[in-house]
């Protein structure tokens, strides 16, 4: 199942997203691994629930809800890590 999708131009609703800048947000999903980066892309910008990501990912819900959290986790590590070389290099 290919589930690529465009996400510089998807809606950011989610709060996970609220206080993130988007070329940011944009930036750290594209450095995930393609597992995770679908993950996030279906649940937040795609509003897809666990059970519909399970079906089009033939996966239980339990799966698609560890997934989720395992995709939340990549990301903010991502994240803080892009933030921190940010801090670094201004000071």
């Amino acid at each position: 199942v290919d589930v690529s999708l465009d996400i510089t131009t998807k809606a950011m609703d989610s709060n996970l997203f609220d206080k993130l800048e988007l070329e940011d947000v944009t930036l750290v999903i594209s450095k995930l691994d393609d597992e995770n980066r679908v993950m996030l892309e279906l649940f937040f910008y795609e509003e897809f629930t666990h059970k519909e990501i399970a079906k089009l990912l033939d996966i239980s819900v339990e799966l698609s809800r560890v997934k989720l959290y395992r995709a939340k986790k990549s990301f903010y590590g991502k994240w803080d890590k892009m933030r921190n070389n940010e801090v670094e290099r201004a000071i």
